[in-house]
């Protein structure tokens, strides 16, 4: 079931690089913007974040970071980066949290995929964390995850949040400090705005509607 999730997921991204770099743009978000990343409109980059009783989440480097936000069973929010080029053995590291905004038995869910371009095909993908996993309202923290390419190529990594079956409660995916590394020495991060043709969207597939409560509903983000 668990795999079959994460294909249905990752099926829905199309990425068409009009060209790909060493490091992908604005990796860490110090812009302060979205730019070099791709958003179907339900991600922002802040400063601070609420996360309710959880407290405020701050940075794991730098000024800023992203939050992605569920908003609806029949498509996953999602947030790409610009194309970039990984080598066989080069490593991804990256902080990322989980705020769940529901409760069991509604299973929301966030994680990545890295897709290989040219034929966009999904080459890493993982479902990072859920409701059942931080409990009902519950706080991951920031964590930290490290990957490593099995193949190299022209790549784009993404995040998400699929909601479980409405939009009355959302759940929050934060990312940060995303980084290439090659030789075991840190890519220098790419800052600046480069072309890019359009990045497609991420569907997934609808679920029964549901029932009336309270929970994370706003997202509380604070710029």
């Amino acid at each position: 079931m668990r795999k079959s999730i994460i294909a249905a997921t990752v099926a829905g991204i199309f990425a068409f690089p009009a060209l790909a770099l060493a490091n992908p743009i604005n990796s860490g978000f110090e812009t302060g913007d979205l730019t070099g990343w791709t958003s179907n409109g339900h991600s922002t980059v802040v400063s601070s974040f609420s996360a309710g009783s959880h407290g405020t989440v701050l940075p794991t480097e730098g000024k800023y970071f992203s939050v992605t936000t569920g908003h609806s069973p029949s498509e996953a929010s999602y947030l790409v980066s610009s194309p970039f080029t990984v080598e066989t053995g080069d490593k991804f590291s990256f902080g990322w949290f989980f705020l769940a905004g529901d409760y069991m038995p509604y299973n929301v869910y966030g994680g990545f995929v890295v897709t290989m371009l040219v034929n966009n095909t999904p080459i890493l993908s993982d479902i990072l964390s859920t409701v059942k996993a931080v409990d009902d309202f519950g706080f991951s923290g920031w964590q930290t995850e490290e990957l490593t390419m099995k193949v190299g190529g022209n790549v784009s990594f993404s995040v998400y949040v699929a909601e479980a079956t409405d939009s009355l409660f959302n759940s929050h995916f934060g990312l940060d400090n995303f980084q290439i590394i090659k030789d075991g020495e840190v890519q220098v991060p790419i800052v600046g705005t480069l072309p890019l043709v359009a990045l497609g969207a991420l569907s997934l597939f609808g679920f029964a509607a549901r029932r009336k409560g309270e929970g994370f509903g706003d997202g509380s983000i604070v710029a």
